[in-house]
């Protein structure tokens, strides 16, 4: 959690600090709005962690539970199928998240930076200072355009940004598994309903009441 808190935290101090630079500011903001809504979504869960436990804790006992009796292997399947779910999702959102964050990483190492004028001749003859750039829009308390404060951002940036992402993921993966879940409770009551008059014939044929 204070990894996430420093990343969004230093997101916005470079907001703040170079709010005059539109394609900064630009580029910042479509990744804050996206961490504010995921900080929003990790505070509310945390928040409701012991309700959110109980009712999970309750979808694994009583008539929760897959029962043979009462639907057969078919209840067994569907609960399958739900965990099956949960996890393609949870894995699918980690896997983009990895791919993003890595791509952007790619990107900004091989890129080759940029040149502000400043009146003095560089070694290459071009006016200006090299500035090289970093995959995402941080507050940092040094400067990074030198080695090795320019890889310690860089290293910075890639795994606060990876770990939010994560997180973030997980949330998502959290809301859309327990709809899976609700939709497989749905299923086990419908194959129930479907059977029961079945399954009351047998027990009255067992118990000698039906002929």
């Amino acid at each position: 959690n204070a990894c996430v808190y420093m990343f969004f935290i230093t997101e916005a101090m470079d907001l703040i600090i170079n709010w005059r630079d539109v394609d900064n500011t630009t580029f910042n903001l479509c990744y804050l709005i996206a961490h504010v809504a995921g900080l929003f979504k990790i505070a509310v869960m945390k928040r409701q962690q012991a309700q959110i436990r109980n009712f999970y804790q309750t979808l694994e006992t009583g008539y929760f539970l897959p029962d043979y009796e009462r639907g057969g292997m078919e209840e067994f399947r569907i609960i399958s199928e739900a965990i099956w779910r949960s996890n393609l999702q949870t894995y699918t959102f980690y896997t983009l998240v990895t791919v993003i964050v890595a791509i952007r990483g790619i990107y900004a190492g091989f890129d080759k930076g940029y040149y502000i004028a400043n009146g003095n001749a560089s070694e290459n003859g071009t006016m200006g200072q090299r500035y090289q750039l970093l995959p995402y829009t941080t507050w940092v308390p040094f400067d990074t355009n030198t080695s090795p404060y320019y890889e310690i951002a860089f290293a910075y940036q890639i795994v606060g940004a990876l770990i939010y992402g994560l997180l973030i993921g997980t949330c998502d993966s959290f809301i859309a598994g327990f709809m899976v879940h609700i939709k497989a409770q749905l299923l086990i009551l419908k194959n129930s309903l479907r059977s029961y008059i079945d399954r009351a014939k047998l027990r009255a044929q067992v118990s000698g009441y039906y002929r």
